[in-house]
């Protein structure tokens, strides 16, 4: 068996930064019953793009699960790149201006494909969700949109 190696902060900030990113393609969705869908409103972003602490097994770094955690709550204390608790000891996310572009970019991206957009603005009436055709084909072409225009620096 070989040695683990050393996962510095920058690359676990990164591994945050790049799954936030795939998490913000399916987030930028509000899903209903039937599998039906439709465009959350701008208000969401933090809902849309945080990331669960359970989750952090999936962020791909060679640390144990223990591990990972304590890594991650320490680079939340610190505030590194812009990472901070969503919700506290839960949920955690990176601000910056580039989740920002990538929260308006997803939600663009699905209007654009004729999923109706949740306004947020406090109206009973709301646009009805619907059924996405080909919904994983288009969910993985949005995410490699999202890796490539964005995937840099957070």
């Amino acid at each position: 068996m070989g040695m683990k190696q050393r996962v510095k902060d920058g690359q676990l900030l990164r591994a945050v930064w790049l799954y936030q990113l795939k998490k913000t393609a399916s987030g930028a969705l509000i899903n209903y019953v039937g599998e039906r869908k439709r465009v959350a409103p701008a208000s969401w972003q933090r809902n849309g793009q945080d990331l669960h602490i359970m989750e952090r097994c999936k962020l791909g770094v060679d640390l144990g699960k223990a591990h990972i955690r304590i890594r991650l709550v320490a680079l939340i204390k610190s505030g590194l790149g812009g990472i901070t608790w969503a919700i506290p000891k839960c949920t955690y996310w990176i601000v910056s201006s580039q989740a920002d572009e990538a929260w308006a970019y997803a939600r663009q991206w699905w209007a654009a494909r004729g999923v109706p957009v949740e306004d947020g603005n406090g109206s009973t009436a709301y646009p009805d969700p619907i059924l996405i055709d080909n919904y994983e084909v288009k969910l993985e072409a949005l995410r490699a949109e999202l890796l490539a225009l964005f995937g840099g620096n957070p």
